[in-house]
């Protein structure tokens, strides 16, 4: 239960956290590193995924659950890109983004299956 409740919250934090206006989120002033919010998606969709897995007790289920949590994570992830676009004020659609989602997602799966998964 516990992981279900850590997964919707991590969950509305990236959804909150990516329909904020651009300059309340911004790091840029503080920390200097070239697509440090490339970084940030990254590690994002990494939590989003095991803390899914976890709530949802894959690591004793079949691939199916593993497979329904990285698609779930990959589509968040385009709807939120697609949602700045037409929703949001100062955030817009970067493609990289996307990018940097999914390959935090399959990076949270791969991390699950090797260190989590009994």
């Amino acid at each position: 239960m516990i992981w279900k409740v850590l997964a919707v919250i991590w969950t509305l934090l990236i959804a909150v956290g990516s329909m904020m206006p651009a300059k309340a989120v911004s790091m840029s002033s503080f920390i200097k590193i070239p697509y440090f919010d490339k970084v940030l998606h990254l590690c994002a969709y990494v939590g989003f995924v095991i803390l899914w897995s976890l709530s949802f007790n894959t690591k004793n289920d079949t691939s199916r659950k593993k497979r329904e949590v990285l698609i779930g994570a990959i589509f968040f992830g385009i709807l939120i890109e697609i949602s700045q676009k037409y929703f949001s004020v100062g955030r817009q659609f970067e493609f990289m983004d996307i990018i940097a989602n999914i390959s935090g997602s399959i990076l949270g799966l791969s991390f699950f299956n090797n260190f989590l998964k009994k």
